[in-house]
């Protein structure tokens, strides 16, 4: 018996994993509770290999398990490479309609994992959308199951089970194709979350918008609070304005989501405490364009909502990016977010400085009402100060 082998049999008792490991005719068992079986593949070779696991253990080590009884067998090594990783998740990307973003991950799996055959079955319980393309089915693991020739890689929306992949191969699935499928479900989930909420966009455009704001505020934190003070105030000033309902609801959905753009900024630029470098600057300022360009893929994101991400960094005077726009060239619904945005970041401590005090603020904001911001606008905020 090979003592490396053994060795990570060793390891695996060590930290408490349960799991049957079958090598010839000797059986290495470590059972203390009556778990479910999450992992069972076979090796043939020098050494008949049967392996099942009863815990989810670290792909990077099982990865190295894998290299380790391939080479032993004079197994031929997996050519998944790095490489092929980000060719499969470059190919696996976003699209609106349900159906065919199913259809394009269904042939990316098939073409990377060489399987024999694929199928997405939808959830019997799922009915936010009704699609009848898909086979309904009862069977909803919590987890990623490898069962020698076939695995199941479960889907979720909003923690809830919406349906799985089924995967087959008749050849068998081994450690290493599972610890893949690992690394890149939580990249999968996403992308078809995303396709769910662009097809029902507009019934739940709001809560949509919400999950963008959660997520923008794990990359930046503090940003929910900042857009919840900006949606407050903005509906305000547009009733003051005597805004229509639908551009009140634009703002509402502006407030969300005018920074999105940040998700793509690093966070040690984001939380950076002295001055950014020019290039740390431009990847900043680039943010609206890289939000306008994520927004951009939703459809039913209204246009107006799109241009508030785009334009809100623009300035009364021509000063501001990215397209230099004067006056009442920037959208109204732009100009009233931009110029909470800095009334509200002024008031919140930052990387690089502490918060100012509020009359501080507002003499700041009147200083540069008609250079920066739209007087009227600045007029409005005041109202709004003035009556809290």
């Amino acid at each position: 018996m090979d003592e490396l082998i053994l060795e990570n049999i060793n390891i695996l008792k060590k930290l408490n994993y349960e799991y049957i490991i079958k090598i010839n005719n000797k059986i290495f068992k470590n059972l203390i509770s009556k778990k479910n079986e999450i992992i069972k593949v076979k090796y043939e070779g020098k050494y008949n290999i049967e392996i099942s696991l009863y815990d989810e253990i670290d792909e990077n080590y099982l990865i190295s398990f894998d290299r380790l009884i391939k080479e032993k067998n004079g197994i031929s090594r997996n050519n998944f490479n790095k490489k092929n990783i980000y060719k499969f998740l470059s190919n696996i990307y976003p699209n609106i309609n349900f159906i065919e973003n199913i259809n394009n991950i269904n042939k990316i799996l098939k073409d990377i994992f060489l399987l024999d055959d694929i199928s997405f079955n939808i959830s019997s319980d799922f009915n936010l959308i009704q699609y009848n393309t898909f086979e309904k089915n009862s069977f909803k693991p919590e987890k990623l199951l490898c069962f020698n020739k076939k695995i199941f890689l479960p889907i979720f929306f909003e923690k809830n089970f919406i349906g799985l992949f089924i995967l087959y191969r008749n050849n068998g699935f081994d450690l290493y194709d599972y610890s893949i499928l690992k690394k890149t479900k939580d990249y999968i989930n996403k992308n078809i979350e995303n396709s769910i909420l662009e097809n029902k966009f507009n019934l739940i455009l709001d809560k949509s918008l919400n999950i963008l704001s959660k997520i923008l505020e794990k990359r930046n934190p503090g940003a929910e609070k900042h857009s919840e003070n900006i949606e407050k105030t903005a509906l305000k000033i547009g009733e003051i304005l005597s805004l229509k309902e639908n551009d009140l609801k634009y703002l509402k959905f502006g407030s969300k989501i005018f920074d999105i753009g940040k998700i793509g900024i690093p966070e040690k630029i984001l939380n950076k405490k002295d001055d950014l470098t020019k290039e740390e600057l431009q990847m900043v300022k680039n943010h609206v364009l890289n939000g306008y360009e994520l927004v951009s893929k939703i459809p039913t994101i209204p246009e107006e909502v799109k241009k508030i991400v785009l334009y809100h960094h623009e300035k009364w005077n021509g000063e501001g990016y990215p397209k230099g726009l004067k006056g009442n060239e920037i959208p109204l619904l732009a100009q009233i977010i931009g110029l909470l945005d800095v009334y509200y970041s002024l008031l919140e401590d930052r990387p690089y400085r502490s918060k100012l005090p509020k009359v501080k603020v507002i003499e700041l904001m009147d200083s540069y009402s008609g250079i920066f911001f739209n007087p009227i606008l600045v007029d409005a905020l005041k109202e709004v100060i003035k009556n809290e």
